[in-house]
């Protein structure tokens, strides 16, 4: 595994994105994203909607950065340099060289494609330069965009882990979706 990789993470472009490696720059409109509830619901997770947990969420990403065991892009259109959103690999594991990919589209956005367009830029950095094994994608069942976005990138299931999740005092359901690096496979 490449850990220079993680620690210096290049700009990726698509046909419509340009993804560049998370920064303080980027701190105003990556916020606008993590602080939408609709955005955030999706997922089951809080929004950042105060100074304090956005603080907090900036700097356990820069820690984990440093430490080589996350990877972060923000997102942005390649004709309009207007931001789309937040894709991730994070919880990398430098024993067992895996990684959770995650993301985070706005809602202008959604339904065009640039999810699974960003996804696959990224899978093929983290398979292809950090030479990750594995990528793992936790989802809810109910959040169907993702789903598709994970199976046009050949992710597949692996487990169903029944009430795994625990959000505004209800349990959810989580799917593993895993993907090995083609590179790897016998």
């Amino acid at each position: 595994m490449n850990i220079q990789a993680i620690l210096n993470i290049p700009v990726l472009e698509t046909e419509r994105l340009i993804l560049k490696p998370l920064a303080e720059e980027h701190f105003a409109e990556v916020m606008v994203g993590l602080g939408d509830k609709e955005v955030r619901h999706g997922m089951l997770m809080p929004a950042y909607d105060t100074r304090e947990r956005q603080m907090k969420w900036w700097d356990r990403f820069m820690q984990a950065h440093r430490k080589g065991e996350a990877a972060q892009w923000a997102a942005f259109q390649k004709d309009r340099n207007v931001y789309t959103g937040l894709f991730t690999v994070k919880e990398i594991d430098h024993n067992i060289h895996r990684g959770e990919l995650g993301y985070s589209i706005l809602k202008p956005f959604w339904g065009g494609g640039m999810a699974s367009e960003g996804v696959k830029c990224v899978m093929e950095y983290v398979f292809k330069e950090v030479n990750l094994h594995t990528v793992i994608a936790q989802i809810l069942p109910s959040n169907y965009a993702s789903l598709r976005v994970v199976s046009k990138m050949g992710f597949e299931q692996e487990a169903h882990f029944h009430e795994a999740h625990f959000y505004q005092g209800e349990y959810y359901d989580l799917l593993q979706y895993y993907r090995i690096n083609p590179a790897h496979k016998n």
